[in-house]
């Protein structure tokens, strides 16, 4: 569990199906900077997958194009090769040129989705889920939505 100083006050209404949790979850962290918006409109405009869900990236967005700022924190090696994440690389050209070679389409779905992202201004980072991480987002007062593949489980 949590010490209290990294508990934030985020309140999360019920997912109203099996594959709305993230528009959910997205919703709470609306909810928690003050914003009200019915969950409703939210799941309504979320991108879903084609068997239900929809992928972080598009969540992220959502919140870039209501003025948020978003940052993303991956080890996504199916998408990201770790020498991009070097100084001087431009991110979008190599997802690009991966999206033009690879046939995929989940791959292409997720890559349109990250270059949006970071058209829109979003930050993208390549990091581990740590423990010192999580906290020192916490610390600073910052929500975090996480996402996860229930077919990877």
């Amino acid at each position: 569990m949590l010490p209290a100083t990294l508990r934030l006050p985020v309140t999360m209404l019920a997912q109203p199906d099996g594959t709305t949790c993230g528009p959910t979850c997205l919703h709470a962290i609306y909810r928690y900077w003050g914003e009200r918006e019915a969950l409703r409109k939210i799941i309504e405009r979320a991108r879903r997958l084609e068997h239900g869900g929809t992928y972080a990236v598009f969540l992220a967005c959502d919140a870039l194009r209501k003025g948020f700022e978003a940052t993303i924190y991956t080890y996504n090696l199916t998408v990201f090769d770790p020498t991009w994440f070097r100084p001087g690389v431009d991110l979008a050209d190599r997802l690009r040129r991966q999206r033009d070679k690879k046939r995929d389409p989940r791959l292409v779905h997720s890559t349109d989705g990250y270059l949006e992202f970071l058209a829109r201004g979003g930050r993208l980072r390549l990091a581990e889920l740590s423990r010192a991480l999580v906290r020192g987002i916490l610390r600073r007062r910052i929500p975090i939505l996480t996402g996860l593949s229930s077919t990877f489980l």
